[in-house]
């Protein structure tokens, strides 16, 4: 993914005026090798990383609890995801920013804390090991603290 950014822009992209490339993805089939490549790779080409663990749902989830648990794969996710009082109906593709809003400080929260606890352990971030964790809200710092 990273290096796929860095081959779209060609070499003609300058980070100036805090414009940057932001990679988001998630686990996936990724090795531990690969996160850690990508994550050198993008801190050389100075590209954000919005990195989740199993998947980007755990971003949501955090939004309406503080799981810190193992979560075996995105189906579980998901699962948690749509249980009562959560986003009972999420489909990937719907938007769902209106009905996350009012709850994102608490997601940043939420995730900041994990991310503390993960270093905290030594365990790196970017690894199956990490499970669960999201980097996502540092690019949601990201946009909310730029100038329109």
């Amino acid at each position: 993914m990273v290096r796929h950014a860095k081959d779209l822009v060609k070499q003609s992209f300058s980070p100036k005026d805090g414009d940057t490339i932001w990679c988001v993805f998630d686990r996936d089939s990724n090795t531990n090798e690969m996160l850690s490549n990508a994550e050198k790779y993008a801190a050389a080409a100075k590209y954000g990383i919005a990195f989740s663990n199993p998947c980007f749902e755990y971003w949501f989830l955090l939004h309406y609890i503080d799981h810190v648990g193992y979560i075996g794969d995105a189906a579980e996710a998901l699962r948690l995801l749509r249980e009562p009082g959560r986003l009972e109906n999420y489909e990937k593709a719907h938007d769902v920013f209106a009905a996350l809003f009012g709850s994102q400080d608490a997601a940043i929260q939420r995730a900041s804390k994990r991310i503390e606890k993960l270093g905290k352990e030594g365990t790196a971030v970017l690894s199956r090991d990490s499970n669960p964790c999201t980097t996502v809200f540092q690019l949601v710092e990201y946009l909310m603290h730029q100038n329109p």
